[in-house]
């Protein structure tokens, strides 16, 4: 590895030509889903040879595209560990010659193994940096327009793997928008794209639309791209096996592993299908193959994703060589900088000094402007309470006031109820003949002038302590108009006895009253009735 990164450096300086790398990788891709297990081992071979020559030759954009190549080949065999050495260092060199459109493919890749992992972060991060260079070329017109296809298919299948839907279709129209402005229609593209279409439409529930439109795909596949007949079969699978058509789920599935097995690719489906395979077993009640292919999907996964795996530990473990080779160049940079400017250390040390002694002022006089603020708010919040300890103690003693009348009031109208009731037993006692009629007048007259100011005093009760009663009925929406007014009466710190003569009733239905009350409001036996009311009237004013 040492030694090929050194072979690299060397090339750096040797090459500053563009390369056209959508189209190479493109191709690359489509040859490599026919090739077969014996001969991916042969390409493997031939690419690291024609390597070695082409790093002897300084020819730096060859090199590149044969590292890109080894990469994709490695990753399809799902060897990712080798698949991302090779695509760091094809990027190394593709940033040294400042090759953008390398760059974004090499990023496409790189975000490709991110995706085997559903590293959801890593995998838009390098996908979303495809679509920015190659966004900025299409501006500039070095590139066309149509290359966007890949980087916006490259969003659409990762979304469609973690269930958003939602964004794979808003990418998968993206492409369909660049395809039909353009006016060179590629077959192949519109064949990924209409087989991406058909995959959404299976996983949004579309079935038989889904299933139609892959079977209307399935034959330009076995002729140009028979490797990827295992993702389609595999998709089939899944829907014949979600509407329980299990004989054929069970028969596109068995398809799916056969070509991987025939052509090594596409593995990262292999533990994805056994999976699927033991959930159809088990609806079938076979649970001898039911338990084959579990352990089948456990093993494959394993060797495929675990961390345990020697295949992927490193990819897992991964040192990102473009980033060491960046640190190892910035580092060489600041020591030649850091010796070109020694002869400037003193002005250095100076401006240094001054820009302390400004950020010291500026924290003293911030410390002194925080501190005035401090002071002033703490000012003016104690001026407010002040302001409102005193409108509160004007309310108080105005509804004291009020209270007293109302108090003086209801002991007036008690002892005319009184006189009127003595009036009228000494007159009906009497035994002196009195005109019955003009005292049933006179009394007629009394009561309702008594009614009137019984009326009036209860009004003025309820306007002094309107604030009073909201609270109270805010706490206890369940308390009666009867309940409400023996809250007034105790308020005014009324006697049992005094209460009971107002209302007309009983001592004794005054205490059960007072216990009616103490209940519904939760106290208890210690706590005080007046007190607790009063606290009510206390929060209030507040």
């Amino acid at each position: 590895m040492t030694n090929r990164l050194i072979n690299i450096l060397i090339l750096m300086n040797f090459s500053c030509l563009s390369w056209t790398s959508l189209g190479q990788n493109s191709s690359t891709k489509n040859n490599i889903q026919h090739l077969t297990h014996n001969q991916i081992g042969e390409t493997i071979f031939d690419l690291k040879q024609k390597y070695e020559q082409q790093i002897s030759q300084k020819d730096t954009l060859s090199a590149l595209y044969t590292l890109n190549q080894l990469g994709q080949v490695y990753s399809q065999q799902a060897q990712y560990a080798n698949a991302s050495n090779y695509l760091w260092e094809a990027l190394i060199l593709a940033d040294a010659i400042q090759d953008l459109n390398a760059i974004a493919t090499i990023h496409e890749d790189i975000g490709w193994l991110y995706c085997f992992y559903l590293r959801k972060d890593e995998a838009f991060k390098y996908y979303n940096s495809t679509i920015s260079i190659r966004k900025k070329l299409v501006r500039k017109k070095e590139i066309s327009s149509k290359e966007m296809v890949s980087a916006y298919y490259n969003m659409v299948i990762l979304h469609r793997e973690l269930g958003e839907y939602e964004n794979c279709k808003s990418y998968l129209d993206s492409c369909y928008q660049i395809m039909y402005a353009s006016a060179d229609k590629d077959l192949k593209v519109n064949n990924y794209i209409l087989t991406e279409q058909a995959l959404l439409n299976i996983n949004t529930k579309k079935y038989e639309e889904g299933i139609n439109q892959i079977h209307q795909v399935l034959p330009w596949f076995e002729e140009k791209a028979p490797s990827y007949l295992i993702v389609l079969f595999k998709e089939l699978g899944d829907a014949y096996q979600i509407q329980k058509q299990y004989d054929l789920s069970i028969n596109y599935y068995n398809k799916a592993l056969h070509l991987s097995q025939t052509y090594e690719n596409h593995k990262n489906y292999v533990p994805l299908i056994y999976d699927e395979l033991t959930k159809v077993y088990t609806e079938t009640g076979d649970c001898e193959k039911a338990l084959s292919c579990l352990s089948k999907a456990k093993q494959t996964n394993e060797e495929l994703f675990d961390s345990r795996s020697l295949n992927n530990k490193s990819l897992l473990e991964l040192t990102d060589n473009f980033k060491n080779e960046k640190l190892i160049q910035k580092e060489r940079a600041q020591n030649q900088k850091l010796k070109q400017l020694e002869h400037e250390a003193n002005i250095r040390f100076y401006r240094n000094i001054l820009l302390l002694g400004m950020i010291g002022f500026l924290l003293i006089f911030g410390f002194a402007l925080l501190r005035f603020i401090k002071v002033k708010h703490r000012t003016e919040k104690e001026l407010a309470q002040k302001k409102r300890d005193i409108e509160r103690s004007k309310n108080l003693d105005i509804i004291d006031l009020k209270n007293k009348e109302l108090t003086t009031n209801a002991l007036q109208l008690v002892e005319k109820e009184k006189l009127l009731k003595e009036l009228k037993s000494i007159l009906f006692d009497s035994k002196k003949e009195v005109e019955k009629s003009e005292l049933k007048k006179i009394f007629k007259k009394l009561t309702n002038n008594s009614n009137n100011y019984w009326k009036e005093f209860e009004m003025r009760l309820v306007e002094v302590n309107e604030d009073f009663y909201k609270v109270l009925k805010s706490n206890y929406p369940d308390l009666t108009p009867g309940e409400l007014k023996m809250c007034a009466f105790v308020r005014l710190n009324y006697s049992s006895k005094e209460i009971a003569n107002l209302l007309g009733i009983g001592v004794e239905s005054v205490h059960s009253l007072r216990y009616r009350l103490r209940k519904k409001m939760g106290l208890e036996r210690n706590d005080n009735l007046f007190e607790h009311l009063f606290s009510i009237e206390e929060s209030k004013t507040e």
